[in-house]
């Protein structure tokens, strides 16, 4: 029995670990080393002039040349799926040296096997064929290097410098090499070792420093991570405020169940250290505080802490044959737990735990619970890539392309180098000065037009996923110059000067379908299901955000179609056709939505739009308290349930609400728009110019100080309305308008409510 458990418990650690590597590819950095690889088999060399992006004005260094040549031989050789593997025994080589090195110390197979297992689950939305992955193994190596030297073999730190030379040309991450150097030396000053031991350190660690200069950039590489911690840091880069991996795991942004594992995972290591604190030496210490430092600060240094944490776990495990009881000193107790029934019991439940998980792997279905966009497999995920918008290019491909950085990378694998981009994920190419002109274009739809016109550009293609560019998208849909002409799960395709393009929309005659609940354990397993209504979903959000309802209702109705037992689905089809203005089918979708999950905000603020939109005030009002209920921070369910009071005549419960809308919206200006009409339909002037005021403070724009103007002359006080007409004249922002304004002033008309 004591035998087949921890055989359960080793063969389920064994799995997990195999199989979160292979995944298709997710991130669009490996597409761009991909390139680069191609580039330097190419002859391309290290040019002094960036080849990918035509707003680029820094030099591309590029210190991933040793990873990206083998990447590009393994994409030669067996396309995305032979990329995909070479990044999973890159992954197990790492893993499994540090497993090896425990067993080989005494600790128990299944122990080192589930300690390993958890920490590939801590770093589990990470592992993409990146140059990160190599390293981790040199980090492995690195630690292995200075435990031997520690040890007493001191003559294995010569092979250090020959590490760090590969590790200068792999990847910026070079440094770890030194710190760790450093906390070895450090840890052999505290033993007292002679001088004559102390000083291969001391060679080793200058060796290695002259091996950070030996690089095809030299002092520009060697100081390279440098730049990059000024460029990237905090608030300093617009483009890597953009950038998610960059913000720390705790950051509000980041859903905290992509971090669920990495939290798990670091308790469990925080707990050994406490039981075996006395087998804690200064290496381990040291090491175990930077990388813990490093996890906290970025969510792309979570693996390097998991294989820091997995290796002094280990350590600290040394000589442990079971974990329950092993602990203890009393021979006694660990004799009697080690054959008892429920120690078995617990191998077989943890082993159960494992192969549970490596089911969810294989299936995606953990992935797709824990919130992560990855799918098991080989190759590429067609789900994440504007593969169909990029097919509506013209041909041949356009010089230059407007874009956003994240599918900067994507369009320099399939364009480049004959397409030059935009703007990419690569921040060094790209002063801070040139990197805030970017971002302002991709803030601000009339800079990137002018941008676009000045640069003699066609073609604009922008994710819609990230939700910064939703004002930017909708901006150029609306202008006349651009023209979207396609869209697919990841983007949205537009062209200056084209003609309009039709899109499918939902016919009329088409029945809602019925909602479909389903198990846990069912929906747990069909990750195909979801995936698919997802990428559906995806596209009917970035449609209603450009208003066209009938189009998003078509894509939401598919979604419903494939997986009726999604909520998000009825609740999206349910919003657009709330655009469309068909709200018996509206209403019937959202009833959908709140069958299968009665508290989902989103279908009941809509429906309470709904009965709005009905004239249906009472019943509004009834649905509006609900959601308030359930989120009374939501300042939009709050604004429109002052609107609801308003029209029901109550103007003191009104007033309240839209005070508390505009505490909770504070940037939103409708909730102080309201309360000025409401205070101006009681005659009380004076307070419905401050709302409007404060509207026009928060982007109501000159429309709003206009209307403060006209409420003090409504109210008798015409000298207090003329520094409100001069505002209003001075934002207006076209010369007919500054006249209507001067009509107004001259004329005195009051406003109606």
């Amino acid at each position: 029995m004591r035998r087949l458990t921890q055989l359960l418990l080793f063969a389920g650690a064994i799995a997990v670990v195999c199989l979160l590597p292979i995944h298709k590819i997710a991130s669009y950095d490996t597409w761009f080393h991909l390139r680069a690889g191609e580039w330097l088999l190419g002859g391309g060399g290290f040019p002094s002039d960036d080849p990918f992006s035509f707003t680029a004005d820094e030099r591309w260094i590029n210190l991933n040349w040793v990873f990206q040549i083998p990447l590009a031989w393994a994409h030669r050789i067996g396309g995305a799926p032979g990329v995909t593997l070479l990044n999973a025994l890159l992954l197990l080589g790492a893993f499994g040296l540090l497993a090896a090195r425990a067993v080989r110390r005494g600790t128990a197979p299944e122990i080192a096997a589930s300690l390993i297992a958890l920490a590939a689950l801590a770093c589990i939305q990470r592992l993409a064929p990146r140059p990160e992955t190599l390293s981790l193994l040199f980090l492995v190596l690195a630690i292995t290097l200075c435990e031997e030297a520690l040890a007493g073999r001191i003559r294995r730190l010569w092979l250090f410098p020959l590490l760090q030379l590969v590790w200068v040309n792999s990847e910026a991450l070079f440094p770890l090499g030194l710190l760790i150097l450093g906390a070895g030396l450090l840890e052999s000053i505290r033993r007292r070792v002679s001088t004559e031991q102390v000083r291969p350190w001391l060679w080793s660690i200058l060796a290695s420093v002259v091996a950070c200069f030996l690089n095809p950039y030299g002092v520009q590489g060697a100081l390279l991570p440098l730049r990059f911690l000024q460029v990237m840091s905090g608030g300093a880069s617009p483009v890597g405020r953009a950038i998610f991996e960059l913000r720390s795991p705790f950051d509000p942004l980041i859903p905290f169940s992509t971090i669920v594992p990495f939290v798990a995972f670091g308790g469990i290591v925080l707990v050994i250290v406490i039981l075996r604190l006395r087998q804690l030496d200064l290496f381990r210490l040291i090491l175990l505080l930077a990388f813990g430092a490093l996890a906290m600060k970025s969510v792309r240094n979570i693996p390097l802490f998991a294989v820091v944490g997995a290796y002094v776990a280990l350590q600290l495990l040394a000589g442990v044959r079971y974990l329950v009881g092993g602990l203890t000193s009393d021979e006694s107790y660990r004799h009697r737990v080690r054959g008892s029934v429920w120690l078995a019991s617990l191998r077989a439940i943890f082993g159960l735990g494992f192969l549970f998980l490596a089911a969810g792997i294989v299936s995606s279905s953990l992935y797709a619970h824990l919130g992560l966009e990855k799918r098991f497999g080989l190759g590429g995920d067609p789900r994440l890539f504007p593969d169909a918008t990029i097919r509506r290019l013209a041909a041949p491909a356009p010089p230059r392309l407007m874009n956003d950085h994240a599918l900067g990378h994507y369009l320099i694998w399939l364009l480049g180098p004959r397409t030059r981009v935009f703007l990419d994920g690569r921040a060094e190419v790209y002063s801070r000065e040139r990197q805030q002109q970017l971002q302002a274009c991709l803030v601000r739809g009339a800079l990137f037009d002018q941008f676009a016109e000045r640069s003699e550009v066609r073609w604009a293609l922008l994710g819609h996923r990230p939700g910064y560019l939703a004002p930017l998208i909708a901006e150029l849909d609306t202008n006349p110059d651009w023209e979207l002409v396609a869209y697919d799960n990841a983007a949205v395709l537009f062209e200056r000067g084209s003609g309009p393009v039709e899109f499918e929309t939902l016919p009329l005659d088409v029945r809602i379908p019925e909602p479909r609940p389903r198990s846990t354990l069912a929906t747990w397993f069909d990750a195909a299901g979801r995936t698919e209504a997802q990428g559906h979903m995806a596209r009917a959000e970035m449609l209603i955000n450009l208003r066209r309802s009938g189009t998003a209702a078509a894509e939401a109705m598919r979604a419903v179609e494939i997986a009726p037992w999604m909520a998000d689905g009825f609740n999206l089809l349910g919003a657009s056709l709330i655009g469309t203005g068909r709200l018996e089918d509206a209403s019937r979708a959202l009833q959908g939505c709140l069958a299968l999950e009665p508290d989902y905000l989103e279908a009941i603020k809509n429906l309470g739009s709904v009965e709005m939109a009905r004239g249906e005030d009472a019943e509004a009002e009834r649905w509006l308290r609900k959601a308030r209920a359930l989120d009374p921070r939501d300042g939009q369910v709050a604004y429109r349930l002052g609107q609801v009071l308003r029209q029901l005549e109550r103007p003191g419960e009104a007033e309240l609400i839209l005070q508390d809308a505009a505490r909770l919206d504070a940037w939103n200006p409708r909730p102080r728009v309201e309360l000025a009409r409401l205070c101006f339909a009681q005659q009380r002037y004076r307070d419905a110019a401050r709302h409007y005021g404060a509207a026009a403070e928060h982007g109501a724009g000159y429309a709003a100080l206009l209307a403060a103007a006209q409420c003090l002359v409504a109210g008798g006080r015409a000298g207090e309305a003329e520094p409100w007409f001069d505002r209003a004249r001075a934002a207006a922002p076209t010369d007919s308008l500054r006249a209507l304004i001067d009509s107004l002033r001259r004329e005195g008309v009051r406003p109606s409510p």
